[in-house]
């Protein structure tokens, strides 16, 4: 749903859609910098998972998760871009930004 962040409804949610939920609607939206940079390589790590396991066998790609990934994927890449071009990125940060791209692109 728009609007803030939901608790009560992130925990009604099934476990992928619950981490993709909390990360897009609580913790990007953080201005914490740190938490900011933080959500860079989880999120490298969910993209570049999905990828490698599509890479592996297209079976991967009926999977909830991989589907779920796939759905948001527009919002991966300019949540990415977001990211690299945030003032206070660190080094990891944007490492992790560009191989996120590319783990989308891929």
């Amino acid at each position: 749903p728009e609007g803030p962040y939901n608790a009560e409804f992130a925990f009604s949610l099934a476990p992928h859609v619950h981490i993709l939920y909390t990360l897009f609607e609580r913790e990007l939206k953080s201005t914490n910098p740190m938490k900011k940079n933080s959500c860079a390589p989880v999120m490298l790590a969910i993209v570049g998972h999905a990828s490698r396991l599509c890479n592996i066998d297209t079976v991967f790609s009926q999977r909830a998760m991989i589907q779920e990934v796939t759905k948001f994927m527009i919002r991966f890449q300019n949540n990415f871009i977001h990211l690299l071009s945030h003032p206070k990125a660190t080094q990891l940060s944007r490492e992790s930004c560009c191989r996120g791209i590319s783990a989308l692109r891929g």
